[in-house]
């Protein structure tokens, strides 16, 4: 029989003299919250209840990068710690340039728990996709989208500490409401019945992936290149030396089908023009054409149209789609 997974959602605030830490059971809905304070100092309490909650999935937004770490460092001091070092390691991470993270940051399989990073699993860390949580409250259209009332950086006394409480369990209740659409609790027609999390657990047990927290195109790579290992008996290691094959010059001809035809003369036109271009890197390549009054560029990262800013919705006559081609390997 099949352990039962259970999961926490939780949440942190940083402040220079105060630290706070939410958590909300999903199975009980038993809420609990540590401070650690000079007035108040619930560190130790706070340590017990990480050893206790180690066979708990750990839910969070952003935190492998951020909340984690804190409670790493908690977890390793046993819980005897001042809300000004929680504060100077905050700030240390914070202020980690993002080519430094990877190698700063204590890593996934270190943590006392198993955390689940919904920020990670939607692929919000890439530059193109990058999505607070405050933006998420407002897509999701929660109840209540509030900014932090206090600075980080202020110094606050025991009678402030209800407002902190008040606007991390805020937080920790629209993760929770975004957990949700990440399993496909919800009703949203993109969203519902798939069931990601799920999913990954199913990889990770079939695959032997530590892929509880990768996104959807990292496990269709990395699911890709097991089977290509396995039915050319080449070993993965060696993967990255033979991805590759270098050439002084890339002649477009020599990429491009002979059955590939356009119906319309222009674009036939554009074709015959790429045929005859070379570049000695695919950087150097950037084609525009102007089609039916919408101007699209071919550059290395794939085809772009620029579109001018409107508002579509669909009714009788017309129904608009979002398919997300980047999804394709999952069918």
């Amino acid at each position: 029989m099949e352990k039962t997974i259970n999961y926490l959602v939780y949440d942190i605030e940083t402040l220079a003299n105060c630290f706070i830490v939410c958590f909300l059971n999903i199975q009980t809905n038993q809420q609990k919250s540590y401070v650690i304070h000079k007035d108040k100092n619930e560190g130790v309490n706070l340590y017990q209840f990480m050893c206790n909650m180690k066979e708990y999935r750990w839910v969070s937004f952003n935190g492998l990068n951020f909340d984690s770490q804190i409670m790493h460092m908690i977890y390793e001091k046993r819980g005897v710690i001042t809300a000004e070092e929680i504060y100077q390691k905050a700030q240390t991470i914070i202020n980690l340039p993002d080519d430094k993270k990877y190698e700063s940051l204590i890593p996934e399989w270190k943590l006392p728990y198993q955390e689940i990073d919904l920020y990670a699993i939607s692929h919000f860390g890439n530059k193109a996709r990058r999505c607070s949580l405050k933006h998420l409250q407002y897509a999701m259209q929660f109840p209540n989208i509030q900014e932090m009332p206090i600075h980080h950086s202020t110094k606050i006394n025991i009678n402030q500490l209800d407002e902190i409480l008040e606007y991390c369990w805020n937080d920790v209740y629209s993760t929770y409401e975004f957990y949700k659409y990440v399993r496909g609790y919800v009703e949203h027609k993109e969203y519902k019945g798939i069931d990601k999390i799920e999913f990954r657990e199913i990889i990770k047990k079939e695959a032997g992936f530590n892929c509880l927290n990768w996104d959807d195109v990292k496990i269709g790579d990395n699911l890709n290149k097991k089977k290509y290992c396995e039915a050319t008996r080449i070993d993965k290691r060696d993967i990255r030396n033979i991805k590759t094959t270098k050439r002084d010059v890339i002649y477009f001809k020599d990429c491009i089908p002979d059955f590939i035809r356009f119906e319309t003369p222009q674009l036939q036109s554009f074709l015959e023009r790429l045929k005859h271009k070379s570049v000695r890197s695919t950087k150097e390549f950037k084609e525009t054409i102007i089609f039916d009054n919408t101007k699209y560029t071919f550059t290395q990262g794939g085809l772009h149209s620029k579109d001018k800013a409107r508002k579509l919705e669909s009714d009788n006559n017309i129904h608009y789609v979002d398919a997300d081609v980047g999804l394709n390997w999952l069918n």
